[in-house]
């Protein structure tokens, strides 16, 4: 029993195994077809679909729709595209194809379909583009696609500045016959809408082929260059320039050259960027002698030449003040270089310094403000020299809250550097800013404003709001400064908050006080003998009535200031 249950269960399979498949239909369909006929050829493009192994296509044309003795094509396959040619064709001719195409087991044909050839007519000609244009030549690609049944006995281009241009314009001619030429254009006029159009010549006419449109460049003139401020010290300055423009040439090299002579060239010393940017650049020079004037013009190359800016004359330092930052700063009609940090006081000693670093202030610490304070205090009220100048209050510890008291020379209308300049804590020696009377001075209201929202500057950036080591204040760039030594934002907005920027000690050392960068922090302000930590102003030398003049850490300047308010003190010298 066991033994006839298993053969039973094994029949079916087998004859299940063994069903042969039906075959599946070749199906062959067009899904576009291209004809371009002409009087003695023709060439049909076909994009095609078929769901089997395809081993040839052939294309039949004949006179006749019985397709006896046909010229036979076989095509390229290519992906599902393919190409057939037929030639020596008759003009004016009806001409029926079809397609034969196999799998290498059947073999099917298409439908019959028709054309029928040109007529001898005018060549078939095409304008393909217009390249290598330069501001006088250009060249033109062109193909004659059809003889039009009689021989090519000229060929060409023709253009003009007016549209629709033909041989009696400006042309160009080639050799006979059909195919691919290129012909040059030439004696064109820089920056000129041109029109150019193929043509072709037979017995039966000339053709024209579509028009096409091309601008001619500019001829490569001299760079424009500008040359920026500079920034020197005794044997060291810093000098750039602007490239305007390209003079529609590539700039191949840039840089700075100087002499002790006018009107340096690249023959003298000079610096190389090799970088074409447009825009602001600046090189660093060294090995210039101390106390020696020279002359620096910024320049750039191109294939034209060598353009360059205009004339800048420095004379570099003896050696750098004493005390002082390197930064340039144009303020009315005067040069002027700030101190190194904000004046300091120490009334056990009577001695007044710079602090040592521009973010420094001593804050809190003003409170403790009198004669015999040995500590250091960096908040006075207005004209507060220590020099008897004539006002009721003029030493550094001066604590009266009458503003009248403060009167510079005792009149309400005069400045700390009028009458005998001692009203003006620059009048004092300075320990660390040289140690002489009257070499420092306090900066005028309409300096201030100068140097905040007049002066030029070839960054276009004259302040900005910080926050530098922690501490927030105002930054003033010289000069010269470059917009593409760092990227500051918000700049001269005085609407600005200060953590628009935020620079470390390394970029502040490194890449702002190096380059003459002035840092006003914001410091606090002391009435009586209370500090308050809510403001940040610097006083001008300018009075106003009963009241005088300050500037803010906003970059704000304000006519109403109380005399008698305790404020920090940046002083400058003229360069």
């Amino acid at each position: 029993m066991k033994r006839a249950i298993l053969l039973l269960a094994i029949i079916p399979f087998l004859l299940i195994t063994c069903k042969k498949e039906p075959d599946i239909k070749a199906v062959f369909e067009i899904e576009s077809e291209v004809v371009e006929y002409y009087t003695s050829s023709a060439e049909i493009t076909v994009r095609y679909s078929y769901n089997s192994d395809l081993k040839y296509i052939k294309a039949y044309i004949c006179e006749s729709i019985e397709m006896s003795a046909p010229q036979i094509s076989t095509a390229a396959l290519n992906g599902n595209i393919f190409v057939v040619k037929f030639s020596d064709l008759i003009a004016n001719t009806k001409y029926y194809y079809q397609y034969e195409y196999s799998n290498g087991t059947d073999v099917n044909k298409t439908e019959v379909k028709s054309f029928r050839t040109k007529d001898y007519s005018q060549p078939t000609v095409e304008t393909i583009e217009v390249f290598d244009i330069t501001a006088t030549t250009a060249k033109c690609n062109v193909v004659v696609k059809d003889d039009g049944g009689s021989a090519i006995t000229e060929r060409g281009i023709c253009w003009s500045s007016h549209q629709t241009p033909t041989v009696n314009d400006s042309y160009a001619t080639s050799v006979g016959g059909t195919g691919h030429f290129t012909c040059e254009i030439i004696d064109l006029d820089e920056v000129t809408v041109y029109y150019v159009r193929a043509y072709a010549t037979n017995d039966y006419g000339i053709c024209y082929g579509d028009q096409i449109t091309f601008t001619t460049e500019h001829n490569v003139v001299l760079p424009t260059v500008s040359t920026n401020g500079v920034m020197f010290k005794d044997t060291y300055a810093v000098a750039g320039g602007t490239i305007v423009s390209d003079g529609y040439g590539t700039i191949s090299v840039k840089g700075v050259c100087w002499s002790q002579s006018a009107n340096p060239t690249t023959d003298n010393a000079h610096t190389t960027i090799d970088n074409g940017d447009l825009g602001s650049y600046q090189s660093d020079i060294t090995n210039l002698l101390p106390g020696t004037t020279y002359y620096l013009r910024a320049y750039a190359m191109n294939e034209a030449g060598t353009g360059y800016g205009e004339q800048r004359e420095f004379t570099t330092f003896t050696s750098l003040p004493e005390g002082s930052l390197s930064g340039i700063f144009t303020a009315c009609d005067k040069q002027i270089v700030f101190s190194q940090g904000n004046l300091q006081y120490q009334a056990s000693s009577n001695t007044w310094r710079f602090a040592e670093n521009q973010y420094d202030y001593i804050g809190e610490n003003n409170k403790y403000v009198s004669s015999y304070y040995n500590g250091w205090i960096d908040l006075f009220g207005w004209g507060t020299s220590g020099y008897d100048h004539g006002a009721v209050c003029y030493q550094p510890w001066s604590v009266s809250t009458t503003a009248s008291d403060y009167y510079a020379y005792g009149q309400s209308d005069y400045n700390l550097n009028d009458q005998s300049g001692k009203a003006d804590w620059g009048y004092n020696s300075i320990s660390n800013g040289g140690n002489a009377e009257n070499t420092w001075r306090t900066l005028t209201k309409d300096e201030w404003d100068y140097i905040l929202n007049i002066r030029y500057v070839e960054s276009g950036i004259r302040f900005a709001k910080a926050n530098v080591n922690n501490i927030n204040g105002l930054i003033l760039l010289p000069d010269n400064w470059s917009a593409s030594i760092y990227d500051l934002q918000n700049v001269n907005d005085t609407e600005a908050n200060y953590d628009s920027n935020t620079i470390d000690l390394a970029s502040w050392n490194y890449t702002f006080e190096v380059n003459g960068v002035v840092f006003l922090p914001f410091a606090g302000y002391r009435n009586g003998t209370s500090y308050y930590s809510n403001s940040g102003c610097y006083w001008t030398s300018t009075s106003n009535n009963s009241n005088a003049c300050s500037i803010s850490t906003k970059g704000v300047l304000s006519n109403g200031a109380y005399r008698y308010s305790g404020y920090s003190v940046r002083l400058a010298r003229n360069v």
